[in-house]
């Protein structure tokens, strides 16, 4: 359900990204990526220092992160070092995301370590296939990806703002949240590895 409501958006956001893309035509698209790395960046900040509304608004401002491959793709500029780039700033992103919480206390490492490390293999484990396949196979299918991930995040740390005492069966609201989406993640993993082993010889 989840993944058919932010497919339909994706008509919606492209005229988003026209009117966002615009003035940057003039940038080159790695330096983009380096600057959208700010956001995850100001959110690890923010959210750590207990500031959880202007981290809310810098997590839904991440993925503008795709600004940089549409802007590749209207200049011209697609490169291999490009893709890199953006792949590994992403990770990089995800990362300070989900640590985030762990660092700032509201969910305890023992349920962000799990989670961060699962989330890291879902986007080795398409890579890996696609160097495998010689590029014939990406693993795009799965539970959640990466919107969907950004989005439960969301929600635990708007959780986190509403519900900051709230205690269902010794859990917060919010590390219920991380558990479902650890157990999710999990799940997409799974689901990478039974379609490699199908496909791939």
């Amino acid at each position: 359900m989840l993944k058919n409501m932010l497919t339909k958006l994706r008509p919606t956001i492209k005229p988003l990204l026209d009117v966002i893309a615009k003035p940057l035509l003039s940038i080159h698209p790695n330096i983009i990526s380096w600057i959208c790395l700010l956001f995850p960046i100001l959110f690890f900040l923010f959210t750590i220092s207990g500031q959880y509304i202007l981290a809310l608004i810098m997590l839904f401002l991440t993925p503008l992160d795709a600004i940089d491959g549409y802007v590749a793709k209207k200049t011209g500029k697609v490169s291999q070092y490009g893709e890199f780039l953006d792949a590994t700033l992403d990770r990089i992103s995800d990362s300070l995301i989900i640590a985030a919480f762990a660092v700032s206390g509201i969910v305890s490492w023992e349920i962000v370590a799990p989670t961060l490390i699962l989330n890291l293999l879902i986007s080795y484990a398409r890579a890996k296939s696609e160097l495998a396949s010689k590029a014939t196979l990406k693993l795009e299918e799965g539970l959640i990806e990466r919107p969907d991930r950004i989005l439960i995040l969301g929600l635990a740390l708007l959780a986190q703002i509403i519900f900051p005492n709230m205690i269902i069966s010794g859990y917060t609201p919010t590390q219920l949240i991380f558990i479902a989406l650890l157990i999710s993640s999990a799940f997409t993993l799974y689901q990478r590895f039974k379609l490699a082993k199908k496909v791939l010889r």
